[in-house]
């Protein structure tokens, strides 16, 4: 915050809860037409996020920074495709968002490693 106080106390200076002085994200794209309806498309995403504060004092718990991976492969027409994907591919394992209460931290996790299969059907 440049300026901001709640009536009592001046959080001025502090930073914004919830936000990273630094978020980065890269995705590659290759989309290859196969035949005249067909397609087969790539994808792989670099994530990375910073730390960053819970509270609007900055005090009590810090979310710690995160790097993760995710791509898939989708093969598909024009109204329906089949996905196969991976996120979290280096099992980044972080706490997530969390909340000071008194003496203790409520906090959860992010999701670890996962691989699905998605099919998708338009109806239009």
């Amino acid at each position: 915050y440049d300026s901001y106080t709640d009536g009592v106390t001046d959080f001025s200076g502090n930073m914004i809860p919830g936000i990273g002085e630094w978020q980065r994200d890269l995705s590659l794209i290759w989309d290859v037409p196969i035949g005249n309806d067909y397609r087969l498309v790539f994808r792989g995403a670099y994530h990375f996020r910073d730390e960053y504060h819970n509270t609007d004092n900055n005090e009590g718990y810090v979310s710690p920074d995160r790097t993760w991976y995710d791509a898939s492969i989708t093969f598909g027409a024009e109204n329906w495709s089949i996905k196969a994907f991976g996120k979290n591919l280096n099992d980044e394992f972080t706490q997530g968002p969390a909340t000071d209460v008194d003496f203790w931290v409520v906090t959860s996790g992010y999701l670890p490693r996962t691989y699905g299969v998605e099919f998708i059907y338009e109806i239009r």
